[in-house]
């Protein structure tokens, strides 16, 4: 997929080739937090939590990831693939003293390669284990995020990092619903770990647990990626020189994040 570009691309599955060459390809992945969050959930268990929706703030991106004409529900993890730290980012994930872990294209590699992970819930703050998945019979893909504008006449704007096209073929994107925003959320440069798994399996588990929704897949991080993804844990911009021994943010004592 060498030099093809938004601009030339004329049928879907040249669109889905390329978006899957871009998002295993980039040099870093970024995911930001609440401390709380990544503290107890990512640190402390050397795992990954993707989601089936629960709890995203984009109400459209919600609607349209697990809409109910797929014989597959999806779980997403988002990251930024942004080289810098984003303000922004910060602001709205980490809030006032949150974490990032910056994660390379290695790390992500290995997870891509994980074969097992496990269906679950949370309650009372806490995981509870439902059922475990082979990843190996289930679709696990990275997907970069197609941030779209109005369509008029059958085009549409479409941005994904510094590529814009202002009158894209909207029949195009009819297959990738799962993976396209809305282009006023396009600072996050989104790239999603998918993990898709068949609905009739998730139906089984949730009949062996009555009361119990699988709203999340827990995905361990390869112990031998751990070390990487230690030194790649960024503290808050707040955060002045903390004494958890992650990294300072570049932005330490750069913003003022309370004003008036």
């Amino acid at each position: 997929m060498k030099g093809i570009t938004l601009k030339n691309i004329e049928t879907e599955g040249e669109l889905e080739k390329y978006i899957a060459e871009k998002s295993n390809n980039h040099s870093v992945y970024k995911h930001y937090g609440s401390r709380e969050r990544i503290t107890n959930n990512i640190i402390r268990e050397h795992c990954f939590y993707l989601s089936n929706v629960t709890g995203w703030n984009d109400v459209e991106d919600r609607s349209r990831f697990n809409n109910l004409n797929l014989s597959v529900v999806n779980y997403g993890l988002c990251f930024s693939f942004s080289k810098s730290e984003s303000i922004a980012m910060w602001m709205l994930y980490g809030k006032d003293d949150g974490l990032m872990i910056n994660l390379k294209k290695a790390t992500i590699k290995s997870i891509l390669e994980m074969k097992e992970a496990v269906l679950g819930m949370f309650k009372n703050n806490s995981f509870v284990s439902l059922g475990k998945i082979a990843l190996t019979e289930h679709s696990i893909i990275l997907q970069d995020i197609l941030y779209c504008g109005d369509t008029e006449n059958g085009k549409v704007y479409v941005k994904r990092s510094d590529e814009v096209v202002k009158e894209f073929d909207s029949g195009l994107l009819e297959g990738l619903s799962h993976n396209i925003k809305n282009v006023a959320w396009s600072y996050e440069n989104e790239c999603r770990l998918i993990v898709s798994i068949d609905k009739k399996e998730i139906e089984k588990i949730e009949q062996t647990n009555p009361g119990c929704k699988c709203d999340t897949l827990k995905i361990y991080i390869p112990e031998s990626q751990w070390e990487a993804v230690r030194e790649g844990i960024f503290n808050h911009p707040n955060v002045m020189n903390g004494e958890d021994g992650f990294n300072n943010s570049r932005l330490q004592g750069k913003v003022q994040w309370k004003i008036g």
